[in-house]
């Protein structure tokens, strides 16, 4: 069986003492489940991310910026062909990541 978890979110960052660089960031939207066996089953909600971040100077416009987030999603009814296979199907997502920031 293969899963598939979906977030798709419209974000704010903030950044509470701007030169320091540290952030937090928070936002809502869809969240998805698919999940394949012998056929798909899908189940499709809301969702919403919450995360934190900083920005490490390494330039004058350019930083490195470690984050972490949360995902949730409340997909709702796990579906296949029409059918309810399960109700109130959720998940959850933790993500750390290293990007690169141009200012």
């Amino acid at each position: 069986m293969t899963a598939e978890l979906g977030n798709v979110s419209f974000a704010g960052y903030l950044y509470p003492q701007p030169k320091s660089g540290f952030f937090v960031k928070g936002g809502v939207g869809f969240a998805t489940t698919r999940l394949h066996n012998s056929g798909t089953a899908e189940a499709t909600g809301y969702g919403f991310v919450v995360g934190l971040g900083y920005d490490i100077r390494v330039g004058t416009n350019i930083s490195i910026t470690p984050v972490g987030n949360f995902y949730f999603g409340s997909d709702g009814d796990l579906k296949e062909s029409g059918t309810t296979l399960e109700t109130g199907w959720k998940h959850n997502v933790y993500d750390f990541g290293l990007g690169i920031t141009f200012h």
